[in-house]
């Protein structure tokens, strides 16, 4: 797959994957194409594996150009800021006498990220996510999306698929406090939060996986 504008290279440097792939080439090597009776006895999962080496770096870029990701330049800013000291002066200023401190002067506080606002917890079969005290005042409508964590994506949303849970089940129970359910399917939560109080306890899930919460976004509401 490949988008315009953009061009990746994919290296594969586990032989394994390697000779995987070089078995999956076509005559004229411009792409890879599974084969039931050549791979059966062979390989397993050999079309999920074709399908995640080729889409890979076509869902790199799309995760990045996802247009229902608001731009928060500050999410990372509780972890990677830089303390800013006051601005020289480009006029000269008289030498002044060197002052001992008495005391002990706090750095400033970085600001506010969007994913410190709210908090995820864990909880039996599931998850639950409540406001902080940077929690925004009045009312506000939020999403929350969430997979199972795989060995190709620990940390994205990307691996979701409907055969591993789908919240609009009957196996599946989210329940609120001071918030409305708006929209509850696939891997998918948005609520209409009402006060600072709130919680969203999403529950069914299979607690023999790891599950991935992606941190809650605030988005518009109607």
């Amino acid at each position: 797959n490949s988008l315009r504008g953009y061009s990746a290279m994919v290296i594969t440097d586990e032989a394994p994957l390697s000779e995987f792939l070089g078995d999956s080439e076509t005559p004229a090597h411009t792409s890879w194409k599974a084969n039931r009776a050549r791979f059966g006895k062979k390989y397993k999962f050999w079309n999920p594996t074709i399908e995640f080496v080729s889409e890979s770096a076509s869902s790199i870029v799309e995760r990045l150009l996802d247009s229902d990701s608001e731009l928060d330049s500050n999410i990372f800013s509780d972890i990677f800021f830089v303390e800013l000291g006051e601005p020289e002066s480009r006029v000269p200023k008289k030498p002044t006498r060197k002052k001992t401190s008495t005391g002990i002067v706090d750095p400033p506080s970085p600001p506010t990220s969007t994913s410190s606002r709210f908090r995820t917890e864990t909880v039996d079969g599931g998850f639950e996510v409540t406001g902080s005290e940077d929690c925004p005042d009045g009312a506000f409508r939020l999403r929350i999306k969430m997979a199972y964590a795989n060995k190709q994506s620990r940390s994205s949303t990307k691996s979701y698929h409907p055969f591993d849970f789908d919240l609009g089940s009957s196996s599946m129970q989210v329940i609120t406090h001071s918030a409305t359910l708006v929209e509850c399917d696939g891997n998918i939560i948005v609520v209409d939060v009402d006060a600072r109080d709130f919680s969203v306890r999403a529950i069914g899930f299979d607690n023999n996986r790891d599950l991935f919460v992606a941190p809650p976004r605030v988005i518009p509401g109607d």
